[in-house]
């Protein structure tokens, strides 16, 4: 018989193991919850400016929107098979040119949008995969056109007669030395096939598409740079709203300290101001840290040396969208997107190219022809 109390603590032990027991099971499906995401959430990682942060003062940090690297991961699949793509990372380096002055360079938004179109690594690369279609579309158009070569040949023959069983009583089997003069154009030209035809318009279609996922690219720079320097401006009011607060902390503990040694306030109250100012002044050296490395991205991006000073001329001002109708946005988003007339032109050069891969089965039908002479003498060729 086991006494009540030893009963009630064997109760309560497998109660105990059950609960972990069910815990264990509970952290191991949310692990593998976590594993089956973590690709999907990789995607979503911000751009340049790290991971959102809070500052003390209620503030949060600004980061590259994931939309915009949403955007540019479609943009680089979206290039199809043309050479060196362009990748994600791809918009936020640029090719650094020059080398940094020692004075302070004023960056106009203007300046920095000029400079990413011409230096962005992105949009050299693109640049790049369209030529590379360009010359692949013109590699296709060979087939379809006529081909024509030309040849000539100056030969001294000596021919034995007897080697060919003629024998003549009294007459020398040997024939020559003599000249023989060929000057000679070759002409073929494909009448019918199929198949390179539509090899030329899969090539001519992914080329166009080539060109609109380049246009697009541009846009795609230009919002990059637009976001770098947009961002650098929010560092430096925030920069601005941190200082004030930190004034006004420095305020708040100099009265703390007054009405202390007043005796009118106890120790604590000096306390908290102290630690309030001293959170302040922490929040603005990580905010000018943020404001320093989002300068070091936005010189990145548009190319300037990364050791170059240079400071923000333009501020530019909140403006509200007003009276924007959707239905009329999303009508025009539709004639005008890039991407979405790229991914059009390659849907017709996957339907080209599944065409020509059974019109190899039609005949070819081709036409060649050559013209020239063959006169004992240049002097004396003629056409024939």
């Amino acid at each position: 018989m086991i006494p009540l109390k030893m009963q009630g603590t064997i109760s309560y032990m497998m109660k105990s193991k059950t609960a972990h027991r069910a815990w264990a099971v509970l952290r191991l499906v949310g692990l593998c919850l976590l594993l089956a995401t973590a690709p999907v959430l990789g995607h979503a990682q911000p751009a340049a400016g790290g991971t959102p942060q809070t500052s003390a003062s209620g503030y949060s940090t600004p980061t590259s929107s994931s939309t915009m690297a949403g955007a540019q991961q479609s943009l680089y699949t979206a290039s199809g098979q043309n050479g060196a793509q362009p990748t994600q990372d791809s918009f936020r380096g640029s090719v650094i040119t020059g080398k940094a002055t020692a004075g302070v360079l004023d960056l106009s938004l203007n300046d920095a949008m000029q400079r990413g179109l011409r230096q962005n690594l992105g949009l050299i690369l693109q640049t790049s995969s369209q030529k590379n279609a360009n010359g692949q579309r013109l590699e296709e158009l060979q087939a379809l056109l006529p081909t024509v070569t030309g040849g000539g040949s100056i030969e001294v023959q000596q021919i034995n007669l007897a080697a060919y069983g003629l024998s003549f009583p009294g007459f020398n089997p040997i024939i020559g030395p003599f000249q023989v003069v060929d000057f000679r154009a070759y002409l073929t030209q494909n009448l019918v096939n199929v198949s390179a035809l539509k090899n030329y318009l899969a090539a001519k279609h992914n080329f166009q598409g080539a060109k609109f996922t380049a246009e697009d690219a541009r846009d795609m720079v230009a919002l990059t740079v637009g976001n770098a320097y947009l961002l650098c401006i929010a560092d430096t009011a925030r920069i601005e709203a941190v200082t004030a607060e930190l004034a006004t902390s420095k305020v708040s503990l100099d009265q703390a300290v007054a009405a202390h040694d007043a005796g009118t306030s106890p120790k604590l109250d000096v306390l908290r101001a102290q630690v309030d100012y001293q959170n302040e002044q922490q929040t603005l050296i990580s905010t000018k840290n943020n404001f320093e490395k989002d300068k070091l991205a936005l010189a990145r991006t548009i190319g300037l040396p990364l050791d170059q000073e240079f400071r923000l001329t333009d501020l530019v001002p909140f403006q509200a969208l007003d009276h924007v109708d959707p239905e009329v946005a999303f009508q025009q988003a539709l004639k005008t997107r890039k991407d979405l007339a790229a991914y059009s032109e390659q849907v017709q050069s996957a339907a080209a190219s599944k065409t020509a891969a059974w019109a190899y089965q039609v005949p070819v039908a081709s036409f060649s022809g050559d013209y020239g002479d063959t006169p004992t003498e240049p002097s004396r060729q003629r056409g024939r």
